[in-house]
Order: structure tokens, then C-alpha cells, then sequence
């Protein structure tokens, strides 16, 4: 049984994809033809590219049966997942509400990450966006990405194996 697969960056989510296709014994074409996302998105998302777009990603994740989860980092203690995503205004307004919880700013939020300040404000009012964008983002709000079957609740002990 596949739990959850953490995600560090584009490529490793594109391999993930990939694998879980596989698995249902799935061509590019057949998970096409069952919705509205094209042969070539599925696959450059499958390649890691970084500019495919995040919301077609989160329909594919939806057509494999997966879940976008987003959990805090944090190198002290181990913190509740804030659970499973589908909508990137809601990826938005969590990553809003986690910096100003930090109390930064977008301006700290640009220095740290080379994204820009039209881009972040964009990002957390829900706008799509590039998937590489959106994950590095994340990675500098404090937030991490697993991918995890869809109605699984992603646990403690599964951050252990970050």
C-alpha cells in the first residue's frame, strides 16, 4: 500500500506521477483521454517540467487518485499536517497565512527564494501559476509537499521519513 511520497522538487514529483501511471497500468493517452489535460502536459509534468501549470497538475494528481498534502517544517518538533489540497486558492491563502504567522514579509519571502514580489502576492492570492515556482515558494514559506492516495490522512510518523 502506497502511503506518502514526500516532495522535494519538480523532478522527484514528475518520477512519482510517472510511477503511480505505471501502476495502474496507464499510457499517457488512456489518462488523457479520461480528462481534459493533454497528452504533452502529462507528459512534461512526468519529465519535471517546471513551467507545466499547477492547477493542471492538481487535476492529473485528482485523476490518479492523489492528493496534494502540505504539512510545516520545522527541524525541532514535529507538527500536524494541515492536510490534503486541490485548490490553489487555498495553497494561497495557507501560504499567506503561515508567513504572516512567521511574521515576514513578501519582501523577506523574494530575498530568500529569487521569486518575485508580483509573482509571491500573485501565488498567495491563489493565481496559477508555474509548478517549480509553486514549490519553491512553498519550501521558502516553511511548508513541505507529499503526494499521498487520495483520502489518506498524511500522520506524524509519516514525517518521521522525511
Amino acid at each position: 500500500m502506497i502511503k506518502a511520497q514526500h516532495i522535494h522538487g519538480i523532478a522527484e514529483l514528475g518520477r512519482y506521477l510517472r510511477d503511480r501511471r505505471h501502476e495502474q497500468d496507464s499510457t499517457i493517452s488512456d489518462a488523457s483521454s479520461f480528462t481534459s489535460i493533454g497528452e504533452r502536459f502529462i507528459s512534461e509534468i512526468e519529465r519535471g517540467k517546471k513551467t507545466a501549470f499547477f492547477d493542471k497538475t492538481l487535476q492529473y494528481l485528482n485523476l490518479l487518485g492523489l492528493s496534494l498534502q502540505i504539512y510545516p517544517r520545522n527541524t525541532l518538533s514535529i507538527q500536524s499536517p494541515y492536510g490534503a489540497f486541490t485548490d490553489i486558492k487555498a495553497i494561497g491563502a495557507l501560504a499567506r497565512h503561515h508567513r504572516k504567522k512567521q511574521k515576514a514579509t513578501l519582501e523577506t519571502v523574494k530575498e530568500l527564494s529569487d521569486l518575485s514580489l508580483r509573482f509571491l502576492s500573485d501565488f498567495e492570492r491563489g493565481n496559477n501559476c508555474q509548478i517549480g515556482k509553486a514549490l519553491t515558494a512553498l519550501k521558502t514559506y516553511g511548508l513541505e509537499v507529499a503526494i499521498s492516495p487520495r483520502n489518506y490522512r498524511l500522520s506524524k510518523a509519516d514525517l518521521l521519513d522525511v
